[in-house]
């Protein structure tokens, strides 16, 4: 993709011709004319390269986006192609397209205009503002950073045309006047270098942070795995007890409920009373004792 704009202005500087008395002789190279055999026979290359990677790729990458538009997130398309969006937010998976395509006119479709430097610069100052327009109305990149980077460079490419109509023939301007713009361009253009060089340099930073961190979870969960695996496993006895038998624990309870019914009650006489009373006691300590023996046998 990095590829696309030089390839595209190549391309385009094929169809550029320069008339010169009554020949035509291409304007990147005087070397070569245009419009005779030798120019013809190459004519056929030049056309397969624009047609199938010029044209044809930002179309077939704009096409596949679009039909996949709603399976672009499933692990089946994203790990083969997700490298193409995945800098880009939702909804924006094709501005990568859309760069390719803006910049092709930029550097590459404007040589097809007339030859005048001021009509071809105002025709970029067109592109520039549309596209300044529509990167602020989508603002399709994920990294803030990023965002303001493009913006800068399409406000710079913007000035740049600009500044090129001012130092246009047509323009009785003095020399003076002239080199003072000529220099601010190269000063501009060398502080966006600098710009890019920062913002490659923060991201480098940020993406060698974020491995670090997840480097040092993953040694901390495999440590914390390791620990678990050789970690000595204790064995859990549980002592069960049949039903009808009482443990030392059941016999201190009973004996300690005993004697404390025995300072509670009266004593005891000869009378029906007290042996209703005395029985039940009797009664009761033997239910009890059901109760007891039902529940550890139920909770065992």
């Amino acid at each position: 993709m990095l590829l696309h704009a030089p390839i595209s202005r190549q391309v385009f500087q094929y169809f550029d011709c320069h008339d010169v008395g009554d020949k035509f002789y291409l304007r990147a190279d005087y070397k070569l004319r245009c419009y005779d055999l030798n120019y013809y026979a190459f004519l056929t290359l030049v056309l397969g390269v624009l047609i199938g990677i010029v044209i044809g790729f930002p179309t077939i990458m704009a096409t596949f986006l679009f039909a996949y538009r709603k399976k672009l997130y499933s692990p089946g398309i994203h790990g083969k192609v997700g490298w193409l969006y995945s800098r880009f937010r939702r909804h924006r998976e094709a501005w990568e397209a859309w760069s390719m395509i803006s910049r092709m006119l930029l550097v590459g479709a404007v040589v097809l205009l007339p030859a005048d430097s001021a009509v071809r610069a105002c025709m970029c100052m067109v592109v520039c503002v549309f596209g300044i327009g529509v990167l602020n109305y989508f603002q399709p990149y994920r990294n803030p950073a990023v965002f303001w980077v493009d913006q800068v460079g399409e406000a710079l490419a913007l000035w740049t045309y600009m500044c090129s109509i001012l130092l246009n023939e047509n323009f009785d301007i003095p020399t003076k006047e002239r080199e003072r713009i000529g220099t601010a361009i190269i000063v501009a253009n060398l502080v966006f270098w600098m710009c890019g060089l920062f913002a490659i340099g923060t991201s480098l930073v940020l993406v060698v942070k974020h491995v670090t961190k997840k480097n040092k979870l993953k040694e901390h969960q495999s440590s914390t795995r390791r620990l678990i695996e050789t970690a000595p496993t204790r064995k859990t006895s549980v002592k069960i007890t049949p039903q009808g038998q009482q443990t030392k624990e059941e016999k201190q309870f009973m004996d300690t409920r005993n004697a404390m019914n025995a300072k509670l009650q009266p004593t005891a006489r000869s009378s029906p009373v007290a042996e209703k009373r005395k029985a039940k006691n009797k009664r009761n300590k033997e239910h009890s004792k059901k109760n007891w023996n039902k529940q550890k046998s139920i909770h065992f």
